[in-house]
This record gives structure tokens, sequence and C-alpha cells, in this order.
């Protein structure tokens, strides 16, 4: 293990339970028990520092140790009793089957691998069904059992097929998915051009038309679902996305074992579900399924911090849209340790939409330096670069924010740089052109009368630019139509954008 904080991550990533069942696990291990030792010091650690751990420690081998205690914590997850985990269930009593066979109890292994086919059918795992179907074969083989070995020579390669096919279904759902999800991670949530529209519409267009009760499994459908939502937000069709996004939620609440085997699934159609009333700007419903999300018990670490950042965006863009200035203060107070704790597991664009949605908070009630401050986050993370439309919102945002805060020298070099930027990236819309060529007129010492005549023709530039599809994605993480009103009626911003979002 390189000298990194894998393991204080793994060890504070860990569950109160998780941690009992460590040490109830560790405390049967015999030998040398400095790695307890190494636990305790690192979940006391608010940040990773090793060189305080060696100090304390005085290991010789301190990679070693630490590769060890990584290991065995593993081991320890891998052990604790997951009920509900099917899977594990079928997993394990493969094992068996195996293990039997292994000993010539040929009827017990069997019995084991029939047990395993049942529950795997149940839940669908077709990943194993082809596994036990392998083993089944094998039994029969090693037995030289004349009954099983005409079973399986009748029934032919049917079970296997339809796993394959039901399998190969899924995967064809998950490419598309894939798709949609990368073009919108590399450009933002809705496509920018018509070749990046027909584009992905001539790969998927079979798996859109499908009918979703003809789909081989439930996951299947469930991706089904899922595409369709993505595909129509991302083309700004927001009432088809939300019908998509609805259906796979009624299709989840049917079944509630279905729920206890594709949790995270059932989480992105609740996601979807909610960006399409954000961008419908129905504030209130959106809530309703907040106060939904909130109330979900859930144990993985992953779900927990999506269902933490997708809840408390939304919320927060409830005060903010809505003028609930304190209301929106004494929310954000409280889940600010909470996004410390997340931060490091939530997938980079959850984490930077979340950071735009307090950046605007901010930024919409005149606290122009916590708003810099959330906006600087998303600029000095390390990856940000990858994902284009963040980038340069972020970009946008400072350049305003700074001239909220007259900080003129600042700009001056602000708006170079972006310029510079723009040159190096073609696939830029009309949009950053144009704050581009507004940044540049308002930079400097300009009379009132000519600064306000500058704010209306950009205002007027970008109603024009705001009928156009491709152009809209830009106007959902900052409404800067808002913000121009304001400073041509000087009127509160917060004000502004009540009215413009009844």
């Amino acid at each position: 293990m390189r000298n990194s904080d894998s393991l204080y991550r793994l060890i504070h990533s860990l569950t109160k339970s998780e941690k009992r069942q460590f040490k109830i696990y560790t405390s049967l291990q015999a030998g040398n028990k400095m790695y307890i030792k190494l636990f305790d010091l690192i979940e006391k650690q608010m940040q990773y520092d090793e060189k305080e751990l060696k100090s304390e420690l005085k290991i010789k081998a301190f990679p070693v140790a630490k590769i060890y205690l990584y290991d065995l914590i593993l081991k320890s997850l891998r052990l604790q009793e997951h009920r509900d985990n099917k899977k594990k269930l079928v997993l394990d009593l493969l094992e068996n089957a195996e293990n039997l066979l292994k000993k010539g109890l040929y009827d017990q292994s069997y019995k084991e691998l029939i047990k395993a086919k049942k529950i795997a059918q149940k839940i669908q795992q077709f990943c194993l069904l082809i596994e036990i179907k392998q083993l089944e074969h094998a039994i029969a083989n090693t037995s030289q059992n004349t009954n099983r070995l005409k079973e399986l020579y009748n029934e032919g390669n049917e079970e296997f097929y339809s796993s394959l096919t039901a399998l190969k279904e899924q995967f064809e759902y998950r490419k598309g998915i894939n798709l949609i999800i990368y073009k919108r991670s590399e450009r933002g949530k809705t496509l920018r051009n018509e070749n990046e529209k027909r584009d992905i519409e001539n790969k998927i267009v079979e798996l859109l038309n499908k009918n979703p009760e003809e789909c081989l499994s439930f996951k299947a459908r469930i991706f089904h679902y899922n595409l369709n939502e993505l595909f129509y937000f991302s083309n700004n069709n927001f009432q088809e996305a939300y019908n998509q996004s609805k259906k796979a939620i009624d299709y989840f609440e049917s079944n509630p074992f279905m729920l206890t085997q594709e949790i995270g699934n059932y989480i992105n159609s609740m996601n979807n579900l909610m960006n399409s009333l954000m961008a419908m700007k129905k504030y209130e419903e959106m809530m309703q399924y907040i106060q939904k999300m909130n109330q979900f018990t859930i144990d993985p670490a992953t779900e927990r911090a999506r269902i933490f950042a997708f809840a408390a965006s939304r919320q927060i863009i409830y005060y903010t849209f809505t003028n609930q200035h304190q209301k929106g203060i004494e929310f954000i107070s409280g889940i600010e340790n909470e996004i410390s704790k997340y931060e490091s597991i939530l997938n980079h664009p959850v984490f930077f939409a979340l950071c735009c949605n307090l950046e605007e908070f901010y930024f919409v009630f005149g606290n122009f330096k916590k708003a810099l401050y959330w906006n600087n986050r998303m600029l000095n993370h390390s990856e940000i670069k990858l994902y284009y439309d963040f980038y340069s919102n972020a970009r946008i945002s400072e350049i305003i924010i700074h001239y909220e805060l007259e900080n003129t020298d600042i700009n001056e070099s602000l708006v170079k740089s972006y310029q510079s930027f723009l040159k190096k990236n073609p696939s830029n819309g009309k949009f950053e052109s144009a704050c581009l060529h507004f940044f540049k007129q308002i930079t400097g010492s300009i009379i009132l009368q000519k600064r306000k005549q500058i704010f209306i023709d950009f205002l007027t530039e970008l109603k024009e630019l705001s009928t156009n599809s491709y152009e809209t994605e830009v106007f959902d993480i900052f409404d800067i139509q808002s913000w121009l009103q304001s400073k041509i009626d000087g009127r509160a911003f917060s004000e502004v954008l009540l009215e413009s979002n009844k």
C-alpha cells in the first residue's frame, strides 16, 4: 500500500456495527495485536497523519502493518451477516456444493446446488445461474450419474442461453445509459447540439422504443425506464422524463422484494424525478419527494451519501427559489458536517451540483464571500476540468461574484483567463461567448447609464438564446437572467428570482 490515506478512508467509512464486528473478529485472532492500536489511532484522527502514526507505534515494517490491517477489515466486512443478502447466500451454497463435490459427496453437493438455483432464479442473478449450470454438469460428469447425464442431455442448453440472453439485454441497456451519462458528465445535464442528439438517438433508438413489459428481467425493465428518463431529460422534454421516472418508481413500489435488491436504481429514479420537477418549477411537489427520500434507512455508505446529496441539493434549491433565506441558513448550518463526511465518496458531478446550489443560495441572498467559498470548492477540485459545463459555469460565477465584490483588478485577469479557456475549448456554445463579451464590457470604470444599457442588451441577447433548446442547460446552474433584471431594476436578486419562478 502506498503512502496514502486509503486505510484512513476505509476505517472512517465503517459504521458503529461494523467497527464492533471488527473488534469481535480480531479478539479471536492470536499473536501480536499492534494492528488494533493502529486501528484505534487512525479512528481518532480528524485527518490522515502518517508521521504521527509512525511516531506513536514505532513499527519497523509500517507499510506491511497497514496492508495487514486493511485486509483484516475487509475480511471482517465479508464475515458480517447480511440476512437480506440473497446473492451472498447463493455464493455460500455454491461454495458448499463445490466443497462437497471435491469430497465425492455428489448427492449432498447436488442438493446444495438446487437450493442455490432456486434462490438465484428468484432474484434473477443470471451470472450465478450460468455458474450453477456449469457446476451441475461437473457433478453429473464426475459422479457419472446416468440419470442426471441423460436429463442434462435432453434438456439441452435452453437454461444457459436464456440466462445469457437476459444478461445481454441488461448490458445493452447499461451501454445506452452509460453513453448518456458519459455525455452529460462531459457536457452537463443536456445535449448542446443537434449532432450529439442524433448520434445518441441512433445508438439507442431500439431500446427506447421497446415495450418495457417485454423485458426479460426486472433489472432490464428498470434500465428501460432509466434510459428513457435520462434521454427525455437530456432533450428538455421534462414532462415525459417525469412520466418515465414515475413509472419506474411505481414499478419498484409494486414489488417490495425488488426494492431490497435494487435500492440504488430506485434512488436513481427518485433523483431523476426530482430533476424533472425542478426543471418544471414544481417546487412543492419536489419537497414531497425530498421528505420521502429523507425517510429511507439504508446501510451502504455510498447510498446514504447519495440520498443525502440528492435531498440536500433540492432542499437548498427550494429555499433559494421560494425566497426563504432564514430557513435556508438554518438548514445549511445543520448539514455542513455531513457534507464534509460524505465528500470523499460522492461522485464528482453530484458533489459539484451540491456546491453549485450552495454557491447560488449565498449569491442570491447577497453573501458573496460564502458564494465564492463554495465556488472555489469546485474550481480547486482536482477533477473539475473533466466536466466542461461545471467548470465553465464555475468560472463564469467566479467573475460575477468578484464583480459584486468590486474586485476590478482580479476580474480583469479572470476575464482574460476565461477568454483563453474558450479558445482552447471549441465545444463551447453561444452562451459562453455572449458572457465573455458582456464581461469585457463591464470590466473597468463605466458611467452608470452606459452600464445599465449593457445589462439591458445582454439580457435581451440571453432571452433570445434561452429559446434555443441546446443552450438552455447553462441557465439551470445559475439564473443569470434574473440577476441581470435585478441590476436593471435596482431590486434584490431574491425578489426578482421569486417572481420569475412563480
